[in-house]
């Protein structure tokens, strides 16, 4: 494998809509963290969040599930939104190669509008919490999404990744 990328930060910061277009770019596998998450009811909220230890758990059903790209040599493009550096650590050390986070930037008010576009929406109280638990630290590069239109948002994490 050559390289991985995660993308991550706050719902309708637009890590997934950046992720398949660079997918797309790089001939790369996507990896809809979150939605793995749901798939597996590892989501469930205890307390007033997700525990640490369910990312984890889904981090090895990932890395399991991506073997076959993984011995292809495919880029992996994951997408999420990350709550707690152990656990973007825990992925990074276990991916067999460099990996490139980014950490996309945008507003609270920006993130809920897009998610009222959306046809599964998250609501307003929802958005803000999975906000304030995201926006709790910056990894890797981060990327203000404000005023940029997807194509330059893309174009900016390109540049930061080795050419193929």
């Amino acid at each position: 494998m050559k390289y991985s990328v995660i993308i991550r930060d706050p719902a309708g910061s637009g890590k997934s809509t950046i992720a398949r277009k660079l997918a797309k770019k790089l001939h790369g596998y996507h990896i809809p963290f979150d939605k793995v998450m749901k798939g597996y009811r590892l989501d469930t909220i205890e307390g007033n969040r997700i525990k640490v230890s369910k990312f984890i758990q889904g981090n090895k059903i990932v890395i399991q599930n991506v073997r076959k790209e993984i011995d292809k040599g495919r880029i992996l493009i994951f997408d999420g939104c990350f709550y707690y550096k152990s656990q973007l650590n825990h992925l990074i050390k276990n991916l067999p190669s460099k990996c490139f986070v980014f950490s996309l930037k945008a507003p609270l008010n920006e993130c809920v509008k897009r998610d009222e576009n959306r046809k599964t929406r998250i609501g307003k109280n929802n958005m803000k919490a999975v906000y304030e638990l995201v926006s709790k630290f910056n990894f890797g590069i981060v990327i203000d999404t404000i005023g940029k239109t997807e194509e330059e948002t893309l174009l900016e994490i390109v540049s930061h990744l080795p050419e193929n």
